[in-house]
Formats: C-alpha cells, structure tokens, sequence
C-alpha cells in the first residue's frame, strides 16, 4: 500500500518524511494504516518491517509485546520508530526498548503530540543516545530523531522495572507488583480499596459458596482478582472448582497481573490471566465480574470501556450472577446500569467513589 493511498496519522507523516530504509521496528503503532503506510514507505536491500505493541487490540497488525519478543528484538534494528505512549514511566521505558533493540548505529524516531508529553522527552533521549539529529514537527506533532544508542544497563526483561508495595486489603496485607504505566503504581487507589471492602463482606458471607466463575476486568496489577482468589482459596473453594478470570488489554497489566498472583502463591490452573478487551477474549458465563473500569484511552476521557462492561455484562453472567464494579461518583453510569438490568444498587459511597452492583435475572446458575 502506497501513502497516497490511506490517511497518515501525524506521527507516521513525521516518520516517513525523512525515508525509511534497512531493519525497521515500528513500536505501539495506532493502527494498521500507520503500519501499512510505512512499511509502503520502506525501501532499499535488506529491508524488513516488524510492529511491536502492548495492546491487545493491536495484535492483529503487531505483535504483542512479551518475554520472548524483547528478547528476539535485542540489536537486531537499524531504525526504531516509537509512538510515543503515555506517561513518563512508560515513555522512558519505552526508549530503553527502543535503545535495546537498536545496532551501534541504529536511529530513533520519536514522535507524538503535546498532551502526550513530546516537548519534555528530548533530555530523556538525550540520556540514552550519543546524537540527536534533529527535531521536526508538524499535524500538532513533533519529532525527535538520534542516533548512537548508549548501552542500557541490565537485560531486556521487565524485571528491573518492577516495582512492588504490600497493600492494606481486608485480612493479610497483599504484596502488588507493577511495571511502567500500569494504573495505580505503588499504591491503592480509594476506588479499589472501597470495592474491596464490599466484596470481602460478600465473600465472608457465603457469595462465592458454590460459585464456579469470577472475572476481573480491567484488572491492571491484578490487586481485585487476586484479592478474591486469595479468600476464595482460604475457603476452599479453587479446590472445589471456582475458577478466577483476570482481563486487560494492556500487555504490561498482564505482566504485572501473573506477578502479584506469583507473589500470592497464585500461579495455580484455577486463576488465569490473559488478554481481553473488556470481553472480547472472554468466553462462558460468571457468577461475579469486578471491576474498577478505566475512564481513559491515552490522554482523552472515553467511557467506552466501562458503558461495553454494563452493557454487554448480562451475556457473560449466571442467572442471578452480580456485576460489581467502582467509579468516581460523577461518572454518568446509573443510567446504563438502569437500562441494561432494569434496576441498580449502591453498595457503598464516599464523597469521591460509589460501588454499583446490577445481577442478572433469577435467582439459580
């Protein structure tokens, strides 16, 4: 495909304007015609493309970052263009991959717009390559292009990055790992903690007895599912069947997720991690879905995560199964709630966050 033949986002506009030749990684494109575009672009012998993405919704067009793939990608590139992500965290950890996988004369191309941060990035890669070549901008985007990658200390795992803090949850202290860009770094935020509470009330009295499915959705550093595979595990119930689903679309989340259930003694067949978005990976029916949905995509507030989460719950519930989800109090959900179940509750409320609960018609699974 030839870029006169499809719409070009501003940061592939700024990418391809300077050409592009030999072994090219393009990192967190954000979509398939950024991809084609550029690998229409590309020219010369040798030359090949490969798409890199931590988002689930990506892997059709990239492949999902992994273990397997920083490793594979280590040296093995003459340019990398990064998209850039969001958040300082994930953007200086990103520019670490993109060193990693560049040769000792390999450039980068940065690119990304304001409200992604691009104007506060060059010392960051200035820190990281020996020559920045030059800055360019245009379509409310800018580019910074380097060269002469600078060993980055330790492996390409993620483990360097990992950050853990032990949590004040209902019962025994919780140990939670995060990595760069997963929400919630290093702390529980008030939502999480106050729908803990309702489902530690529910769990001591009985609700999973019997129960054969919980899912988490959106479940970033895991602390929700793997809360109530703890406690489902304390009564007994994995052992008789209960399985416990974690989702998200971020590759990362997922990382993180499987390390805070290892640190649980969770690495059992009963709890699963993998990747959805919301329930696209998802299959069967479940007692209880959870979730602290996100209200952001990037930098712009979206709902669309969390109106997919109401709306669609009641083809992956049991009959009479609960959704239980929290979010800030001023987040427009009663009436989706209302429209898709008929009725809603309010669990617990502070000033800041409400617990929603919605269940499924009749009272058997």
């Amino acid at each position: 495909m030839s870029a006169g033949k499809t719409d070009m986002d501003a940061n592939t506009a700024l990418f391809v304007a300077r050409g592009l030749r030999g072994r090219v990684l393009v990192i967190d494109p954000p979509d398939a015609e950024s991809v084609a575009v550029t690998r229409g672009v590309l020219a010369g012998e040798g030359a090949a493309l490969r798409a890199l993405t931590f988002d689930v919704r990506q892997a059709g067009f990239a492949e999902l970052h992994g273990p397997a793939a920083a490793s594979d990608h280590a040296g093995a590139f003459d340019l990398v263009l990064l998209h850039l992500p969001k958040g300082k965290a994930r953007q200086r950890w990103a520019l670490d991959l993109a060193a990693r996988a560049l040769g000792p004369e390999g450039e980068l191309r940065v690119a990304g717009g304001k409200r992604e941060g691009i104007k506060s990035i060059r010392d960051a890669v200035s820190e990281r390559f020996g020559t920045v070549l030059e800055i360019t901008s245009g379509g409310h985007a800018q580019c910074i292009a380097a060269r002469g990658p600078r060993v980055v200390a330790g492996g390409a795992g993620l483990e360097q990055y990992q950050s853990e803090a032990v949590l004040a949850v209902p019962g025994e202290p919780l140990t939670c790992v995060w990595y760069p860009g997963v929400y919630g770094a290093d702390k529980l935020d008030e939502g999480s903690a106050l729908l803990l509470g309702v489902l530690a009330r529910h769990v001591d009295a009985g609700g999973l007895d019997g129960a054969a499915a919980v899912l988490d959705v959106g479940c970033g550093s895991g602390v929700l599912g793997t809360f109530v595979a703890r406690a489902a595990q304390a009564r007994g119930l994995l052992q008789k069947g209960l399985h416990v689903d974690l989702v998200d679309v971020d590759a990362l989340a997922l990382e993180a997720a499987r390390a805070t259930l290892q640190h649980a003694g969770l690495a059992v067949p009963e709890v699963r991690v993998f990747g959805s978005d919301v329930y696209s990976g998802v299959s069967g029916r479940y007692d209880w879905i959870i979730s602290n949905p996100p209200f952001h995509e990037g930098v712009r507030t979206s709902y669309d995560a969390a109106d997919r989460l109401i709306r669609e719950a009641p083809k992956h519930l049991c009959p009479g199964g609960r959704l239980m989800l929290v979010a800030n109090a001023f987040l427009p959900y009663r009436d989706a709630l209302d429209q898709t179940f008929g009725a809603h509750a309010v669990l617990a409320e502070t000033g800041r966050f409400r617990v929603y609960e919605a269940r499924a018609p009749s009272p058997q699974c």
